[in-house]
């Protein structure tokens, strides 16, 4: 987009209904017309047989049929279930959901229509305007990322909680707010929802079957706030007031400016008559014949009284079917039979209009005769737009609701005082002759319903105005949304959410509400607490006859740390009292300022030396040359300190083990499959991604969009390790945003590592929580928990399987490698199955992205670096096509200073940047300060545990002068600095996909910068160049310890543009 102006040319706005009546479409059309006015280019989306509803629709442009409509037959067969619905929904659930899979029934057609609208570009609308019945198009516009507005008839159901509207928004019982419930009523609406568990659950089933079978995995997630413009056909007065975000707007009544003329036989039935009865129970709503006809009893009752001179009621064919035609009127109310007139009249007559004051017909132009003053009462069964139209005429009702919005209309319309309430359970003819009587009775005394009708009269009227308010936020929508596109293209804030928008409807529950700060103020309010308790207890111990002494840990370190063991012996019991503060300290830089504490680390060195203590079991030694003997390989037994371990919460993975023994003999199964020489036979797979992900590149030079690398690539590592260890496609690259929704949880879980090293229990709250529950959370985990939920899906089949039938596709995967193993039965449970599954993910994605994305900067960031290694490249791949880059791996290897980039992207990139815990249980260690020039010697007992930081080694200017500086020729220089390249740690559990990640980096760098330069570097081959966009040092250096190393909190990624050379 070039414009620096909005303008609405050419901007298409897409009408969606597909379940429902007219009534559903009417108000959107109604909001389209307006917009239609305004130069926009209104399209119309539908299920067959719908299109009828255009007539007198000139504006829309267009009519889009997304698929056969549910049969008429169904349809009947539904509405007549639903029409048992109670108006007690506790007692309705099963009719509830059968009622809302009925609804949802063409949610693949809507579904699979749109998605072919929209990725057309000759018909993919600006914005779809959707009905709220049309799930569809919150599907369509999440994947596509289209502007979505939706029409609801009320306040949206199970949304926008209030702590003063009992149960759930909607579906309350009784009552509509606490104001003046009682605490039985409060607790009824507040549990009613827990009823329908076992109805929910057979309905979410259907649900995932019914999406499943459309290639759509992940559920809609249910929403506390809509995620979407929505437009709410009702207006305060009706609905009970409530605070809303700006994204929700009450703009109803929703109605045309104007009623149709009163044509025949209206006219004439109306012309000797000033009290009509109107009844209408709508199109769908199918009464049984027991309520029709109480109905009717009781109509013709006040007919006979003299209260109403007249009754007309449309009557459709599929409610006629109810009715016996022979059936007599022979009923009596209250003692006295039915005037002569009626009496013993069978229905069919009434039905073909022999009662002159009786008019039945199949359609009445409802509006109309309710602006007409001589319909003086109106029974409804209360859908949106009969109370909508009856409100705006100032007419009274008798409310006898059907189902769904239904119910909550008949309290809406109670608590508003403007209607006399029936039951479909309790109905019969007296209680209609008298809620007939007592309306038209206090109409003509002016009472309290009349003041009440006039109030809600004149509300409704100013209200009706506010259709062109929709039309306004929709239009602010359009606009909102097409220039924050044009800011991400060009490398803007890419989290900017939609205007209306409240920043906690994008954030996790959990920040919104801050329950980590509060978890935070506890757990600190609990920590000083038990300081109180025990200096108090010291202090009891100190004053009867006993030795008390402080030993302190750590001659010097851990003084300046205030972190001491105390110990109180009690000569007298012989009891011992042990008190130590730990972990506050660490806490602190770790948790309150966000992943620094290996960065002070580095500054307690400088300070004491070669070793310190850091916490009071761990030590910490800054010494290259003690690198190999902590992470030792050759039968040296090392274990892995739980207590550092604990927060990935994978503890039965192989990365996890802690044991030296049990994770040797779960390594040497796995081995094999990382070996080199596997990696170099399953290349193919690997350099397919490698094409896909050109293929992205390409497109970005076509439209001058920004790429945010590190995500990219993230896209790419998550691929390749899904395609190499589990033969399964996830597509990330294919993803319009790389999929950045998983790179984000990826990078986030690292962000909480600490918390959760120091509050392991919230691993296991974390844990409990079903996925589903976690996603309504927070959404954007959807992608990483598919992926897991793949991962543990063919565990499962895999395990299930008979070894024989295992490798019938020939693709072997690492779960293959386990079950097919020597290993215990015990290690080949499919909980460990897919635990070793997760953690290959999490341990193959964001640091091998990292390390690429810091090649590339670098590369591009140094341009005789890159001039360099494209001139290696030339001379080594002169082939251009797809199939000549295959197979080039061990020519790669071989490319001196294409190797030395990747060695000084791994120094820069430090795999992980935090420490790496080992206990030595069979040795002493020994430190010597060799460089400090004392002499002194470290002795660390067995068992001790021990850790180094690759970050601060490789900050180490003993060992790399200069070491911030990106300088490929140092690895070319001095061979022997390959002793210090620990970016996958070293020993027995060096890193167990460092060959995969390494094919990876150097697959990567070697098609990317075949063909592609820089503005300053040029090869006659190259399609084109990469520029770096608003990215500096400072974006790939490591500021934060997030286990894996992450930049700035600030940064806004490593961003790009990719150009044609002109």
């Amino acid at each position: 987009m070039s414009a620096t102006r909005f303008t609405t040319q050419t901007k298409k706005i897409m009408v969606v209904v597909t379940a429902g009546g007219y009534t559903n479409a009417a108000p959107l059309f109604e909001i389209a017309a307006i917009l239609a006015s305004r130069g926009y280019n209104v399209e119309f989306a539908t299920l067959d047989g719908r299109q009828k509803w255009l007539t007198d629709r000139p504006f829309i442009s267009c009519t889009h049929v997304l698929g056969p409509d549910v049969t008429p037959e169904l349809e009947e067969k539904n509405y007549l279930s639903m029409s048992t619905w109670s108006s007690d929904i506790t007692t309705s659930w099963n009719i509830i959901f059968g009622a809302r899979m009925f609804l949802e029934s063409t949610w693949p057609q809507a579904y699979n229509g749109l998605r072919r609208l929209v990725a057309n570009p000759d018909t993919r609308p600006s914005l779809i305007l959707a009905d709220y019945l049309v799930d569809a198009a919150r599907d369509i516009s999440r994947e596509y990322d289209i502007p979505l507005a939706m029409h609801w008839p009320q306040m949206p159901t199970a949304m926008l909680r209030a702590s003063y509207i009992p149960g759930t928004p909607g579906l309350q019982i009784d009552v509509l707010t606490s104001e003046f419930a009682s605490i039985w009523q409060r607790l009824k609406s507040g549990f009613a929802i827990y009823t329908s568990l076992p109805h929910y659950l057979r309905y979410l089933r259907w649900s995932r079957s019914m999406r499943a079978s459309q290639g759509v995995k992940r559920p809609l997630p249910a929403l506390d706030k809509p995620d979407y413009l929505c437009l709410v056909n009702s207006f305060f007065g009706l609905e009970a007031a409530k605070d809303l975000p700006p994204n929700v707007a009450a703009i109803g009544p929703i109605l045309p400016d104007t009623a149709p003329t009163l044509t025949e036989p209206y006219v004439t039935f109306l012309a000797t008559r000033r009290k009509v009865l109107y009844i209408s129970m709508g199109t769908h709503v199918l009464l049984p014949e027991r309520t029709i006809l109480c109905l009717l009893a009781g109509a013709v009752a006040a007919l006979d009284d003299g209260v109403v001179d007249g009754i007309i009621w449309p009557l459709n064919s599929k409610a006629r079917k109810q009715l016996n035609p022979s059936a007599q009127l022979h009923r009596s109310v209250e003692g006295r039979s039915l005037s002569p007139s009626t009496k013993g009249t069978t229905v069919g007559s009434l039905l073909s209009n022999s009662h002159e004051s009786i008019l039945f017909a199949e359609f009445a132009p409802q509006r109309t005769l309710l602006e007409d003053s001589r319909v003086a009462a109106f029974i409804s069964h209360l859908g949106a737009s009969s109370v909508n139209e009856a409100l705006y005429a100032g007419v009274p009702l008798i409310t006898l609701p059907g189902y769904f919005d239904q119910i909550q209309n008949g309290m809406r319309l109670r608590d508003a005082g403007v209607s006399v309430p029936l039951q479909k359970e309790t109905i019969d003819e007296q209680k209609v002759r008298i809620a007939i009587s007592r309306v038209l009775d206090d109409m003509d005394r002016g009472g309290p319903i009349s003041l009440n009708v006039r109030r809600m009269q004149g509300i409704a009227r100013i209200a009706a105005r506010r259709k062109h308010l929709g039309a306004d936020l929709i239009e602010e929508h359009i606009v909102d949304w097409e220039f924050r596109q044009h800011e991400q293209s060009l490398g803007g804030q890419k989290q900017r959410g939609m205007h209306l928008q409240t920043a906690d409807a994008r954030m996790p529950k959990w920040k919104a509400r801050n329950w980590d700060l509060c978890m935070i103020i506890g757990a600190a309010t609990f920590f000083l607490g038990g300081i109180v308790v025990v200096a108090v207890t010291i202090s009891e111990v100190s004053s009867s006859p006993a030795d008390l002494h402080a030993i302190l840990i750590s001659n010097q370190i851990y003084a300046s740390q205030k972190v001491f063991l105390l110990q109180a012996k009690n000569s007298t019991s012989g009891r011992e009292f042990h008190f130590r503060i730990l972990g506050e300290y660490e806490f602190y830089y770790d948790v309150v300022l966000g992943g620094q504490y290996t960065f002070h680390i580095s500054k307690l060195h400088a300070k004491y030396g070669p070793v310190v203590r850091i916490n009071p079991n761990e030590l910490h030694v800054n010494d290259p040359n003690f690198y190999d003997e902590l992470y030792a390989g050759g039968g040296r037994r090392r274990h892995k300190w739980y207590w550092a371990s604990r927060a990935f919460g994978a503890d039965m993975s192989t990365f996890a083990t802690e044991l030296h023994d049990v994770h040797r003999m779960r390594r040497s199964t796995l081995n094999p499959f990382f070996s080199m020489t596997r990696v170099r036979q399953l290349e193919g797979r690997i350099q397919n991604r490698v094409n896909v992900f050109l293929e992205r590149v390409e497109e970005a030079r076509g439209d001058g969009r920004v790429l945010r690398l590190d995500v990219a690539f993230g896209a790419y590592s998550a691929d390749v390790i899904m395609e190499y260890a589990f033969g399964q496609a996830s597509r990330k690259i294919e993803a319009p945003d790389f999929d950045n929704d998983f790179h984000e949880a990826c990078v986030n879980g690292g962000k909480q590592l600490f918390l959760t090293r120091h509050f392991p229990i919230l691993l296991k709250l974390v844990k409990a929580v079903p996925p589903h529950l976690m996603l309504k959370f927070n959404p954007a985990m959807t992608s990483f928990f598919a992926m897991h939920k793949d991962i543990g899906t063919l565990a499962k089949t895999l395990y299930n399987e008979s070894p024989g039938a295992r490798l019938q596709d020939g693709r072997p995967t690492v779960f293959h490698e386990i079950l097919d193993s020597k290993l215990p039965e015990e290690e080949k449970t499919l909980q460990r199955l897919a635990t070793d599954g997760g953690a290959l993910v999490g341990a193959g994605t964001v640091t091998t992205a990292w390390a690429i994305t810091v090649a590339v900067f670098y590369l591009l960031h140094h341009p005789h670096c890159l001039k360099e290694v494209k001139h290696e490249l030339i001379s080594a791949v002169p082939g251009v096509t797809a199939e000549e880059q295959n197979n080039k791996l061990p020519t790669l290897e071989k490319l001196p200073y294409l190797s030395a980039v990747i060695q000084e992207a791994l120094r820069l990139s430090y795999g992980v940047a935090s420490r790496l815990a080992r206990i030595a249980p069979d040795e002493t260690l020994k430190v010597a300060d060799d460089d400090g020039g004392t002499g002194r010697e470290w002795l660390i007992p067995p068992g001790t545990p021990v850790s180094m930081t690759q970050l601060l080694l490789f900050r180490d200017e003993r060992v790399f002068p200069s070491p911030f500086q990106f300088r490929p020729e140092r690895w070319i220089e001095d061979p022997k600095l390959s002793r210090f390249q620990v970016a996958f740690s070293k020993g027995s559990r060096i890193c167990l996909g460092k060959n995969l990640a390494i094919a990876e980096m150097y697959l990567m760098l070697a098609a990317l910068f075949r063909f592609y330069g820089s503005r300053v570097v040029r090869m006659p081959e190259d399609v084109g160049f990469i520029e770096l966009w608003d990215t500096d040092e400072s974006d790939v250096e490591c500021s934060v310890d997030a286990f894996i190393p992450l930049p700035k909190a600030e940064s806004k990624g490593v961003r790009c543009k990719v150009y044609k050379w002109d």
